[in-house]
């Protein structure tokens, strides 16, 4: 186990709160680096990591611990700037080396907050009027307008122009949102039908929607031919009816009927190449999480080809392959039928030729 930070720095807040530091051994043997920084302090670490980032081997030389000087006793405010004024800095330095100088300094924020990445984090009102179509003849129930409000965050960082990665949260709440379902009605009218009645109905009600999303993405260009994307989507919808618990002609489950029934978990993984003018992508996806009441498997993969070929400079051949195993799973799913009504398309070609004038 590490000591604690507060056992190897000077007293101070950082050396307080900082969690145990990466084992550092001290340089016993010669070593042959590309860049030696000296000082482990923020201009030290920073130096390293974006070389880091670009490929470039590089190593820290402190004599203490990393943050031991300044960088571990300031106040720990994030301040751009300079202690002199920028006309001082412009005075002592001249206008071209000083106005440089007053840039650099008023831009290291930049640098800090880039280590992070690009943070985002938004809130969004919603509100729907009602329209036609949210009625039909079925619907006798008054319904309201869609109000609601979403919350989204997430964060993307890309490293040395060659791995990128992302994370995005979503948290959709309505207090009012239309929710449809169809049910059988052996009164509606069905010319198709022998007796001329039975047919299935769409129907509307006020509901409540609160809805969770997760998005994790990373990719990687390993060489200039070669790059691997994969990423992994968490979604989980609950509609809750605010009018009534069953439908009064068949006593089914409203709640049941108005929520969309899909994987919760899907994983994908994409694997391309590309040589002169071929290019091709092999791509995975992999269902999890789903519930046998409604689903005839608890999980599956599907998988799929895309290939291009530029055979002019403004013609592209291309290919795509859908299911490449032919297994027709289902990748959705309704309350009014049994396990396997839905099931996907199987193994399907399209081949095609693309002219851009």
């Amino acid at each position: 186990m590490n000591p604690p930070v507060s056992l190897l720095l000077p007293p101070s807040l950082y050396a307080d709160t900082a969690v145990a530091p990466t084992p550092a051994p001290p340089l016993d043997a010669d070593k042959s680096v590309a860049v030696a920084i000296i000082g482990g302090g923020f201009t030290g670490l920073s130096t390293a990591l974006h070389l880091a980032e670009q490929g470039v081997n590089a190593t820290v030389l402190e004599a203490q611990q990393p943050g031991w000087g300044a960088s571990g006793n300031n106040g720990g405010q994030v301040n751009p700037g300079l202690k002199h004024d920028p006309d001082q800095i412009e005075a002592d330095f001249g206008i071209d080396l000083g106005r440089r100088m007053i840039d650099f300094a008023y831009g290291t924020t930049n640098y800090t907050f880039d280590l992070i990445g690009d943070l985002y984090v938004s809130w969004q009102q919603i509100f729907r009027p009602l329209a036609n179509y949210d009625y039909d003849a079925e619907t006798t129930i008054p319904l309201h307008d869609e109000r609601g409000a979403a919350w989204t965050a997430g964060i993307r960082k890309t490293f040395a122009d060659k791995t990128f990665l992302a994370v995005n949260y979503q948290l959709t709440d309505m207090s009012n949102a239309i929710g449809r379902y169809s049910v059988f009605d052996p009164n509606a009218v069905n010319k198709a039908s022998p007796t001329g009645f039975g047919a299935f109905v769409s129907k509307s009600v006020n509901a409540t929607k609160k809805q969770k999303a997760l998005n994790l993405m990373a990719s990687r260009q390993f060489t200039p031919n070669w790059a691997v994307t994969a990423s992994y989507t968490y979604v989980m919808e609950d509609f809750r009816t605010k009018d009534l618990d069953i439908n009064p002609a068949d006593t089914t489950n409203v709640n049941a009927l108005i929520n969309r029934f899909r994987p919760p978990n899907t994983y994908q993984a994409d694997v391309v190449y590309g040589i002169d003018r071929f290019s091709a992508t092999l791509n995975a996806t992999l269902y999890t999480g789903n519930n046998l009441a409604y689903f005839s498997d608890n999980r599956f993969a599907v998988f799929g080809l895309v290939a291009n070929y530029d055979l002019l400079q403004r013609t592209r051949l291309y290919l795509t392959v859908d299911n490449l195993t032919n297994i027709a799973w289902q990748n959705k799913a309704n309350p009014n039928y049994g396990p396997g009504a839905f099931p996907q398309p199987g193994r399907n070609f399209f081949v095609g030729i693309q002219q851009k004038f």
